[in-house]
Formats: structure tokens, sequence, C-alpha cells
């Protein structure tokens, strides 16, 4: 099983510049695909309360509207981009 940490190393060494994005973008699906197993069908069938989709930022440092994904992205951002 493949860890976020080195996940987001395998993404810098490939993608340099382009990695924090694409590690963003990995994230993105993740927490979609989580939604959706637990609320999908439930949002499909129009028994659940709607989702609000808020446009997200290119990068989390983002001082605008805060939506889901992004309060989710600020919990996991440490585990693929660790401060050192």
């Amino acid at each position: 099983m493949l860890t976020l940490r080195e996940a987001a190393e395998f993404a810098v060494g490939k993608y340099r510049e382009g990695a924090y994005k694409f590690v963003f973008e990995l994230a993105w699906r993740d927490f979609w695909r989580r939604v959706w197993e637990k609320r999908g069908t439930g949002m499909w069938l129009g028994t659940l309360d709607h989702v609000e989709f808020v446009q997200e930022p290119a990068f989390v440092n983002y001082k605008g509207p805060v939506s889901r994904f992004t309060k989710y992205w600020k919990t996991v951002q440490g585990q693929w981009f660790p401060k050192t």
C-alpha cells in the first residue's frame, strides 16, 4: 500500500513544478470519491440536502469562501507536503 508521503515524493520527482497541483487534484478526486460513496445514492435520488459547489482555489493558500473540500484538504495537506 502506498502512503501519502510516498505518493508526494513520487509526484515531486516526476512532475517537479506541477507536483503540488497534481497532488491537489488527487486529493480532490479522493474527497469526492468518499463523498459519493457516503451520500451519492441519496444525492442522486434527491433524498438528502443538495451539495453546494463552491469554485475551489487553484491552491489552498486562499482567503475566499471555504468549501467542504478546502476544509478536508487542510486536514490532509500535511501528509502530502510535510513542513521540513
